[in-house]
């Protein structure tokens, strides 16, 4: 999975471990420490999506998810833990785009993600040729 930039995805974990991402392997993450520092990164304009480490503290998510919402419309892809999966229609309400439970493949990481985009940026695309369509995001 490439984008071209060297810094595509931000990472905030709000979940009670502080574990290494599950993205850490892919080229162009960056860590953010905090909710604050996430939202400045995201306003950037240098990235393409968030993940969003939640863990079950839905409520710092839905405070996050409404802070960025106010001044973002960047895709969110939420890790949720099975025992918060009844809080997912206020994640959802609160900005997220999609959502995966955790722990989460790598691999299935990696298509959702390029699903967000494909979503995101390739539909905001006029396509001038059949080539678009044959290329990979």
């Amino acid at each position: 999975m490439t984008m071209g930039e060297s810094n595509w995805i931000v990472y905030l974990n709000l979940g009670e471990g502080k574990a290494d991402p599950p993205l850490l392997s892919v080229a162009g993450v960056e860590v953010a420490p905090d909710i604050s520092l996430a939202i400045g990164m995201a306003l950037t304009g240098r990235y393409k999506a968030i993940v969003l480490d939640v863990g079950s503290k839905t409520r710092e998510a839905r405070v996050f998810l409404g802070r960025l919402r106010s001044r973002s419309t960047l895709p969110v892809l939420v890790l949720v833990s099975k025992t918060a999966s009844a809080s997912l229609p206020d994640l959802y309400s609160s900005g997220a785009d999609a959502h995966l439970f955790i722990p989460v493949p790598e691999v299935l990481l990696n298509a959702k993600l390029l699903a967000l985009f494909r979503r995101a940026y390739v539909l905001s695309v006029i396509p001038k040729t059949r080539q678009f369509y044959s290329q990979r995001v």
